[in-house]
């Protein structure tokens, strides 16, 4: 699984949370988009992809209730 968090504190917590995985999780600070663009399409050719936006934008979260 890799986790993307662009926030350091967010990322830590995400490390602290997953420490005991081992190398089945990797964690990356960096913008989610571009950390996933570098990664499709996977050898297998199949994948997963879950997206939790920010809405850290008010205007973000309002185009999204509509």
């Amino acid at each position: 699984m890799r986790l993307f968090e662009l926030h350091s504190s967010d990322a830590k917590l995400l490390r602290q949370n997953f420490d005991n995985a081992g190398r089945k999780v990797k964690i990356e600070m960096q913008d989610g988009y571009a950390g996933l663009k570098a990664l499709l399409p996977p050898p297998p050719r199949r994948a997963v992809v879950l997206i939790d936006p920010p809405y850290e934008d008010k205007q973000d979260y309002m185009l999204s209730l509509t």
